[in-house]
């Protein structure tokens, strides 16, 4: 049995970039009840004032150290000096440190304390790291990702990918070929009966002002231009005009000030009564609104995997996806359609589903069952758990 340490620049319960957060927590969980010993470093960013930082708490079955952050450990890319302290004191009895997310300082904090207790790490960047992400970002963060990012990758004892994409990603910034991992992401099932679901669609309709009957289209994530809202929003504007009861719901934190020009440019549309930006959700929430929609899209221009994505199968909704989303199971198993992020190309997308109400409700079920084959926990667990023990002969074999 080994002892893994996690760390991540925030965690649970924050809603920011929920998918890692899911992830590290449900894989925390999994991996203590076969038996292994996990615990949690990360930030106090976006943390709630009634939570201790700077010691050990208990939080659904995970020990988690948030640790203060200051002024600039509170905000991207996360200088978290305090983290050592946890960080030397569990790694004294560690077998292996696991670095979630690119593009932070605690990663490089990582790499030297996991050097300094002679423990092996394994990176997960999360999509953080594509070359379509950092094109699209400042010269800043190009910048770090050579000069941060990656060593820490160079220095790897196993890297883990979550698609065919982001493995090229990683070997462009020094990762080396053999130790690399690919492992998709994995959601939960949605156990909810019938009824709770249908409770769940009509309170949470009745939350956004919207009729039983009005066709929900539903986007959950971060508001960032990269993730292709103005095309959505675009598109739904062309769509809109077609289907009076059509109604945009748009799920997600507005961190890097997206949301005020989008909602200006909704009004320049004149669809300002059409769509909803809702704000940001918890984790609870989530298959609330997931159960509020008919269809899910997420028009992004450059994912790692999305586990939202995943997420909406799960809870039986047809998709409407880009290949930035690198997700081509969903074209594969008829779980949604898969198209450029342009409106014109949305609009159409958006307008065949919801004139097919039986291609809905099928595509809905192939998604529940292509999650249920390929994207659970039980089977990325047992791949970390391989990963993991490569990394510890990887560093053995360094050793000798």
């Amino acid at each position: 049995m080994m002892r893994v340490i996690h760390l991540i620049p925030f965690f649970e319960p924050t809603a920011y970039v929920s998918g890692p957060v899911t992830i590290t927590k449900h894989l925390g969980n999994v991996l203590n009840s076969r038996g292994h010993t996990v615990r949690v470093v990360t930030s106090d960013y976006l943390l709630p004032k009634n939570i201790p930082r700077d010691r050990w708490l208990d939080r659904d079955g995970l020990r988690v150290w948030y640790a203060s952050g200051g002024w600039l450990g509170r905000r991207p890319p996360f200088l978290v000096r305090s983290t050592r302290v946890p960080l030397r004191e569990s790694l004294a009895d560690a077998d292996l440190l696991h670095m979630t997310v690119g593009l932070t300082w605690m990663n490089r904090i990582g790499a030297s304390e996991a050097r300094r207790a002679g423990v092996p790490y394994l990176c997960s960047p999360r999509g953080v790291l594509s070359a379509d992400r950092l094109r699209s970002w400042s010269q800043a963060k190009r910048v770090f990702a050579r000069l941060v990012d990656a060593p820490v990758l160079r220095g790897a004892h196993a890297v883990h990918a979550l698609t065919e994409a982001e493995e090229a990603d990683v070997i462009r910034l020094g990762a080396s070929r053999e130790r690399i991992h690919r492992i998709p992401n994995a959601v939960g099932a949605d156990v909810s009966t019938s009824e709770q679901r249908a409770r769940n669609r009509l309170a949470m309709r009745r939350e956004w002002g919207l009729t039983k009957d009005t066709k929900v289209v539903l986007y959950l994530s971060r508001l960032l231009k990269i993730k292709g809202i103005y095309p959505l929003v675009d598109a739904f504007a062309r769509v809109s005009s077609a289907c009076a009861d059509l109604h945009l719901v748009m799920v997600g934190p507005d961190d890097e000030d997206d949301g005020p020009p989008l909602r200006g440019h909704i009004t320049r549309l004149g669809i300002e009564k059409r769509v909803t930006l809702a704000g940001p959700c918890t984790t609870v929430d989530r298959p609330s609104i997931l159960h509020a929609a008919d269809i899910f899209t997420l028009p992004s221009f450059a994912e790692g995997m999305p586990n939202v994505v995943l997420e909406a199968m799960a809870h039986g909704l047809p998709v409407l996806i880009t290949p930035g989303c690198h997700l081509p199971e969903v074209a594969d198993a008829n779980a949604g359609l898969i198209v450029e992020p342009t409106p014109a190309l949305l609009a159409r997308s958006l307008i065949e589903s919801l004139d097919d109400t039986e291609g809905l409700e099928a595509r809905g079920r192939n998604g529940r069952e292509l999650v249920r084959q390929k994207f659970t926990f039980s089977r990325i667990v047992t791949d970390f758990e391989r990963a993991y023990r490569s990394a510890k002969e990887r560093f053995a074999d360094d050793q000798s």
